[in-house]
């Protein structure tokens, strides 16, 4: 049933179209218009109409549309590819990424070009700043691959804190061998510049190969390189709980 009358529940169709089908709210006004769009089983040509997003029916090309205020999703991150939305000279991440989110989603900090593994993104600005934001202390751990063997007391020094060149060292955090003496887990707190490759240059080493394991309790676990997938429900109340121990 259409709803010509508009209360605060209610939406713009162009608006919730655009959104749900990840198209953007100027195509969505193309389709509705072109008569791709149907509430409740009736083509609707009027963009403006309003609809109640959590009980009306909408199909576009004959797909159901799914409301989703926010998407979460994560990604494991190949080697190559820019942690960004678009780039003038290199391939970005984006091209993994499922058409329908494309247009929405933004990732959540950034891995280097030749850095691995977990990468969320979003289009919750406020869960990006929670994640992000060194306040929160949300761990993150790294695989390490290094040049060098490492010793224990650098493991120690990069333990208790390093001088990077920043106005302060950095925050402690939890370092071990891996495998071999030459590659170690690290697990820090805040997230600078090419943080892990300056601290290890700050202990005379330097990194041959990183991958991001975890964010938080998010585990990258088997998820292929170049796949995607949603956070789980249980996956994301566990980053929403950094925010609230604030």
């Amino acid at each position: 049933m259409l709803l010509r009358r508009a209360d605060r529940s209610d939406m713009r169709l162009d608006r919730y179209v655009g959104h749900a089908a990840g198209i953007g709210r100027s195509n969505a006004k193309r389709a509705i218009r072109q008569g791709l769009v149907s509430v409740e089983g009736l083509p609707d040509a009027i963009p403006e109409t309003d609809i109640d997003p959590d009980s009306v029916r909408v199909t576009y090309n004959g797909a159901l549309l799914e409301w989703e205020e926010h998407v979460y999703l994560m990604m494991n991150k190949p080697a190559g590819y820019v942690t960004a939305v678009s780039d003038r000279k290199e391939e970005t991440v984006t091209r993994f990424i499922p058409e329908k989110y494309a247009s929405r989603v933004h990732p959540v900090g950034r891995l280097d070009k030749d850095t691995e593994g977990l990468l969320l993104l979003t289009d919750d600005g406020d869960l990006t700043h929670s994640i992000i934001s060194p306040q929160y202390h949300v761990p993150k751990t790294y695989y390490c691959e290094l040049v060098r063997d490492i010793s224990e007391e650098d493991l120690d020094r990069l333990r208790r804190g390093v001088d990077i060149g920043d106005d302060k060292l950095t925050r402690e955090c939890f370092t071990e061998y891996a495998e071999g003496r030459d590659r170690i887990f690290i697990t820090i707190s805040e997230g600078r510049f090419h943080q892990i490759k300056r601290m290890l240059y700050a202990v005379d080493n330097e990194l041959r190969y990183l991958k991001r394991l975890s964010v938080g309790n998010i585990l990258l676990g088997d998820l292929e390189p170049g796949h995607v997938r949603k956070l789980t429900h249980e996956e994301l109340s566990s980053l929403k709980e950094y925010r609230k121990s604030e």
